[in-house]
């Protein structure tokens, strides 16, 4: 019911697909996913065709006849079901490879898989109650992700769009049965007919970071310090530090600096920033090397043109004062004073 053909099967001449919001009656209505033959609704109105949504992917499905209470496997989707009733029937699961589930922008995450899992419940026990239920081959997880962090989104199976709602439960543990495998507990997972995402839990990080400052200050006329700080941190491989400088059009990679994952503070010295105005930015990057979260830009002045230095009172028989340009009070440096006539007064 969910499955698409994969186009690649024997003998396979023609593939028609009704499942597109073509208007009846119009060139190419029914699409050919094979051969490119489209073919046109005859004899048919707009005013008699009726919108149905039902999600349909390509992927793969189990079918199993479940009769007694306990936990059962369906191993072409990667699915353990523990029923502590009876569903007294057929059980049909399909995993369904997609780009997004449709409607899934609506859940406030960080991460959701580019698929989701359909179960169909043909039992005279249409809501079995159901104690745990753990998806494998979750390829998207990654070894910084804790529990708390893995959430399960569910609806019915022909619901779409934005109705996914909120979590009805949080990962117990990860990795358990296999490698990349959520499992989830709790009377909410009572099973009928239904959709299911996993997907970040958004109660403990709507964003891989949470950027609390980030500053960039000039140091000395060569150098340049930047500074920054997280709140929060999921899944964060770390952090490109991207320079542009004022002659430049586009920012450039500095350094990479590794995440925490935890809340902390970064540091970092660019010692090649030169006297000109000089940009930053940072760019983080998750595990998966996908998500990314660009900071604010934050730029650093450029020297002053003149390091004129003042002294004063002048004239002056006893204390004489000196005072130095911002661009140089933070530099080491030996003077020597002389008077009108080139005597040497003073040296450091």
């Amino acid at each position: 019911m969910h499955l698409t053909l994969k186009g690649t099967e024997t003998g396979l001449l023609s593939y028609y697909q009704f499942n597109n919001d073509q208007s009846v009656g119009s060139a190419n209505s029914v699409r050919d996913a094979v051969g490119g033959n489209h073919g046109t609704c005859l004899n048919m109105t707009n005013a008699h065709a009726r919108t149905a949504e039902v999600a349909v992917a390509g992927g793969v499905a189990d079918r199993l006849t479940v009769s007694a209470a306990g936990t059962f496997a369906f191993p072409n989707t990667g699915l353990n079901i523990t029923f502590t009733d009876n569903p007294d029937g057929e059980i049909v699961v399909s995993r369904l490879q997609t780009e997004q589930p449709h409607g899934v922008s609506s859940i406030p995450a960080t991460d959701a898989d580019d698929e989701y899992f359909v179960v169909w419940n043909y039992g005279n026990n249409q809501t079995p109650a159901v104690s745990a239920m753990e998806f494998l081959r979750l390829t998207h997880l990654d070894g910084a992700n804790s529990p708390a962090d893995i959430a399960l989104y569910k609806r019915g199976s022909r619901q779409y769009g934005n109705t996914w709602g909120s979590a009805i439960a949080t990962a117990t543990n990860l990795g358990g049965t296999g490698v990349n495998s959520a499992r989830f507990t709790g009377s909410p997972l009572t099973l009928g007919f239904s959709q299911f995402v996993i997907a970040a839990n958004a109660s403990t990080n709507s964003l891989p970071i949470e950027l609390l400052h980030f500053e960039a200050t000039r140091l000395d006329p060569a150098r340049a310090q930047l500074q920054w700080s997280t709140g929060s941190e999921y899944n964060n491989k770390g952090f490109w530090i991207e320079r542009m400088r004022a002659n430049e059009t586009q920012f450039t990679a500095l350094a990479w600096v590794d995440g925490l994952n935890q809340a902390g503070d970064y540091h970092f010295t660019d010692e090649q920033a030169g006297a000109n105005i000089c940009y930053y930015r940072l760019r983080q990057v998750d595990f998966e090397g996908e998500g990314e979260q660009i900071s604010p830009i934050r730029a650093i002045d450029a020297v002053e043109a003149s390091a004129q230095i003042q002294l004063f009172p002048n004239p002056s028989s006893d204390n004489l004062y000196v005072r130095l340009p911002a661009s140089l009070q933070s530099l080491g440096f030996a003077w020597r004073l002389f008077d009108s006539t080139g005597k040497q007064l003073s040296e450091s």
